[in-house]
């Protein structure tokens, strides 16, 4: 390998001496002054000439330049100046910064930049987390994050959210840029995710609808995939689980005659390549799954591929294809307190097929303009029984321009966003409904001398619904819509060495989605009815944070403390009316106040090298309006009660806290590696859940909750183990999840994981 390097190194140095005798032409090459490997999309600016290094590290210049400094720059790396005449003596070498706090995001800003000086609070994870887990999805690695919690496929990042059965997300999901929501219910679909490719994982926490729209409104999560590299890298997956007996002893299998184990197997094939001007990334993969909770049973195929061509230097086209079909059954509550079974009338059964197409353009003018073109066309089929199905049609088009205008020192972010779903479907009274959304967006970040920044941001978010005029025999507006201009500004100091202390405050909006306005379905014995008359809800969200990095020999580590206080104007949430039916409305105003604790500590002895990391979580989540009187109220009077009586009466709790939230969040994992062995422990405690909707601990509609609740009222605490080695081209790794055999829910009546196995085989090529 290092031989094969040498040669390309001394190709490029006799490329550049070469060049030297074309006239007006110089060229040169970057590389890391540590791996000394080619460092792609470097700016190389000489007075107002800039350009950017190519997947080789070349780049090209004009030889009549008046100004005779070259700089180079790029988000992670020192800023390295030379002279035009010293670009011949060899390659120039830029050097990485403080790994902790320089890693580079791109959600906080849309553009890269180190982590350090974002002005909100983000987390980010590579793919060593996912693949330590043995997570086969992404919610499953989210479940891992210091602040986030996926509460059955919903994702929460610091109480922002509840449950909101399956309708309507404050979180939004991103891949590569691009929103992976299905628009119609504004929830997402962990098994669209190329999970096998991902790279990094980037979570904003706190409202970012100024920079993303609507379901951004409590945070985002951008999945960023795999670049490939200079040498070509192909990989064969298997992975192989199977669920223990729980401790309750209430499991289905090994009794009246299911002798087999629920399992999960799980099969992938990556392929990256880079050739001349062409780069791809293939993957592929299968899972079949027979699930502990018994019918929950899944068979799922993923296909995916993104191909990119760089024209010039400067100019680079990418087309991203996916898809995603299969089956699936499960139900939505237990038969009894803590059964690993469904209630018969609970049970549903799916087909699906799902595909995107995504076009991409990015180009680098000699001016200094960056324009993107992202596009995409998503579309959707749930097949699924109970009168569920919904087909829809959603296409994307966003255009991102970026400038730096060095007379004012500002950079400059803008863009423009339209949005349009068309649907029809038996989930929402069997009716064709479309869903239009357009925005503009503008940022500008100014730096003051080498450690003040200050941002702002302006976003105007206009949404539109068009139905038929009548839904169940009611007649209904055909036309709704609303608009916003949303807000944020932001500061990040760097106050001392490896200190940065920032603050943000930012707005949120959140239009309605279809499901949540117009759905009608059954649940089990339960039935879910539209709010035509259902409002937006806005906000806005607060932020003091400090992340630190330190070094002490050969230890280092990050510290990162934010204090956070969120505020939420009509919030909608899933309420139960006074003729027994759940129903999306506005049940007033709310509060989120908390604050967060991530660290992370790393050493190199020898040949040990261990890890420790993770972090605590801790929420006031509360109503603005709760009235205690309200639970007097009997169930016909309810509706002119109050919003601070309707919130009382619809919880759980005499307490005020808002419902499925859990106050207390810890994390942590712990790696260590050795000679090609390692093993890991992780562990996770989550906080009791105060306050459901009243009626699950009804026993006429749904059996056992409230004497689950009783038994389990401390919360709930996951021990994980893991072992594996590095063999050569193979990897494998063994993982015991949750080894003490806690039984426990992340929402009523449906149980949690028991102990399980998973034994996993990477061959790499």
């Amino acid at each position: 390998m290092n031989q094969r390097l040498n040669l390309v190194f001394f190709l490029l140095q006799f490329s550049i001496l070469a060049a030297q005798v074309q006239p007006g032409v110089l060229q040169g090459v970057v590389l890391d002054s540590r791996s000394k490997k080619p460092v792609s999309d470097v700016l190389v600016s000489c007075g107002a000439f800039l350009t950017h290094t190519n997947q080789e590290g070349m780049f090209h210049l004009i030889e009549r330049l008046q100004d005779s400094i070259i700089r180079f720059n790029l988000v992670g790396y020192e800023e390295y100046a030379i002279n035009l005449s010293e670009i011949s003596k060899g390659p120039v070498l830029l050097t990485e910064k403080f790994l902790l706090l320089s890693t580079t995001v791109v959600s906080a800003s849309k553009y890269e930049r180190p982590i350090a000086e974002s002005t909100v609070s983000m987390s980010v994870v590579g793919k060593e987390l996912p693949n330590r887990l043995n997570s086969l999805s992404g919610e499953k690695a989210l479940d891992r994050i210091s602040g986030v919690q996926i509460i059955d496929g919903q994702a929460n990042i610091r109480g922002g959210s509840g449950y909101s059965y399956g309708a309507g997300s404050r979180v939004m999901l991103l891949m590569d840029d691009l929103p992976m929501m299905q628009q119609d219910a504004a929830n997402p679909y962990w098994n669209d995710l190329p999970f096998e490719s991902i790279g990094q994982i980037e979570v904003i926490k706190g409202a970012a609808s100024a920079l993303y729209g609507s379901s951004a409104m409590n945070g985002v999560v951008h999945f960023r995939s795999v670049t490939p590299g200079l040498e070509p890298y192909t990989s064969i997956t298997a992975t192989s689980g199977i669920y223990l007996k729980p401790g309750n002893g209430k499991e289905w299998w090994g009794k009246n005659g299911e002798l087999s184990l629920p399992f999960e197997n799980y099969y992938a094939i990556v392929h990256r390549r880079k050739k001349a001007r062409w780069d791809y990334s293939l993957n592929s993969s299968f899972d079949h799954k027979k699930g502990f909770n018994k019918d929950n049973n899944s068979e799922n195929f993923r296909l995916n591929g993104i191909f990119r061509y760089r024209l010039t230097d400067s100019l680079l086209l990418s087309l991203g294809l996916n898809a995603n079909g299969g089956s699936s059954s499960d139900f939505f509550y237990w038969l009894d307190n803590g059964l690993y079974q469904g209630a018969e009338s609970a049970a549903t059964r799916s087909d699906k097929l799902r595909f995107t197409i995504d076009p991409k353009l990015s180009y680098h003018d000699r001016k200094g303009f960056h324009h993107k073109l992202l596009g995409r066309y998503y579309n959707i089929f749930n097949g699924a029984d109970n009168n569920q199905e919904n087909k829809s049609h959603h296409a994307y088009l966003e255009y991102q321009l970026r400038k730096n205008l060095k007379v004012l020192k500002i950079d400059l972010q803008a863009g423009a966003v339209w949005n349009a779903t068309w649907t029809k479907a038996q989930l929402y009274s069997d009716t064709s409904f479309s869903l239009g959304n357009q925005s503009l967006f503008l940022q500008l970040e100014r730096r003051f001398g080498k450690r003040f920044i200050l941002n702002a941001g302006i976003r105007y978010e206009r949404y539109e619904s068009n139905g038929p005029g009548l839904l169940g025999g009611e007649e209904v507006a055909r036309k709704t819509d609303d608009d916003r201009f949303i807000y944020r500004a932001g500061l990040n100091y760097n106050i001392w060495n490896a200190g940065y202390l920032r603050m943000s405050v930012g707005e949120g909006f959140r239009f309605p989605s279809l499901a949540e306005k117009y759905i009608e379905t059954t649940a089990g014995g339960l039935r879910i009815v539209p709010n035509t008359k259902l409002e937006s809800e806005h906000g806005w969200n607060y932020e003091l944070g400090l992340r630190q990095g330190w070094l002490i020999g050969n230890i280092k580590g990050m510290i990162d403390l934010a204090y956070f206080d969120s505020r939420y104007y009509d919030m909608m949430e899933f309420v139960l009316n006074n003729q027994l039916q759940f129903q999306s409305r506005n049940i007033g105003n709310t509060q989120i106040s908390g604050f967060e604790v991530e660290f992370y500590i790393n050493q190199s002895l020898l040949n040990f090298n261990w890890t420790l990391s993770g972090g605590y979580t801790r929420i006031d989540p509360k109503y603005r309006e709760f009235d205690l009187s309200g639970k007097q109220l009997a169930i016909n009077e309810r509706e002119f009660g109050t919003i601070g009586q309707q919130n009382a009466a619809n919880s759980s709790s005499f307490e005020n806290i808002l419902k499925y939230r859990s106050k207390d969040l810890l994390r942590m994992d712990f790696q260590l590696d050795f000679s090609g062995f390692y093993m890991g422990y992780a562990f996770q405690y989550v906080s009791h859940v105060e306050a459901i909707d009243w009626l699950f601990q009804v026993t006429l509609f749904i059996k056992g909750i409230n004497d689950f609740r009783q038994i389990h009222d401390h919360g709930y605490r996951i021990h994980d183990f893991r072992v594996g080695t590095n063999w050569g081209p193979w990897n494998l790794q063994l993982n015991v999840n949750n080894l003490t055999n806690e039984i426990y829910t992340t929402r009523p009546g449906l149980m949690e994981a028991p102990r399980n196995m998973s034994l996993k085989i990477v061959y790499t090529l």
